[in-house]
């Protein structure tokens, strides 16, 4: 199996469980908080979307003229990104219908991505300085760990809040 292959089968993998987790719920059981944890559906969701941008193209390559046409990075950043409280500007954030069509869009221009890079590429230094990764392919290998992650703390808050 190739780099591409591998990294293909896991964001393939990675995003239906984030769907199976996700998308059964509405925007009430979303937005429903744990105080024990401080967060809910609703902004991980987001956060996900966010930092797999930057992880997964933002680091890593300039994304296609379609997509850049119909996804805009900025109307997320304030809400979901790392250090952002889950706790503010509810009202303000994107919908859990935005937040699911622009998962959407951002996971098929991703494997679209992990399917053409070359593995030249993969051993370039990231675009921009990434905290996490010091060539494109750490950053994507990132990604999906950083998904892994809140899919773990996604389908804790469901067991908890009783929506399995």
């Amino acid at each position: 199996m190739t780099v591409n292959q591998i990294l293909t089968k896991d964001f393939q993998f990675i995003n239906n469980w984030t769907n199976s987790l996700i998308t059964d719920l509405n925007e009430s059981q979303w937005m429903q908080t744990l105080p024990e944890i401080g967060t809910n559906i609703h902004w991980i969701a987001g956060h996900i979307l966010h930092d797999n941008y930057w992880h997964s193209i933002g680091w890593v390559t300039q994304p296609s003229n379609e997509f850049q046409k119909n996804f805009d990075i900025s109307r997320f950043e304030k809400y979901f990104k790392k250090g952002s409280n889950p706790l503010i500007f509810i009202e303000e954030r994107p919908s859990r219908g935005e937040i699911l069509e622009s998962l959407s869009l951002l996971n098929a221009e991703i494997l679209k991505i992990v399917k053409n890079i070359t593995r030249d590429e993969l051993e370039q230094k990231t675009l921009i300085s990434s905290p996490v990764a010091k060539n494109k392919y750490e950053s994507l290998s990132f990604a999906v760990k950083h998904q892994m992650l809140h899919n773990g703390q996604i389908a804790m808050i469901k067991r908890i809040l009783k929506y399995v």
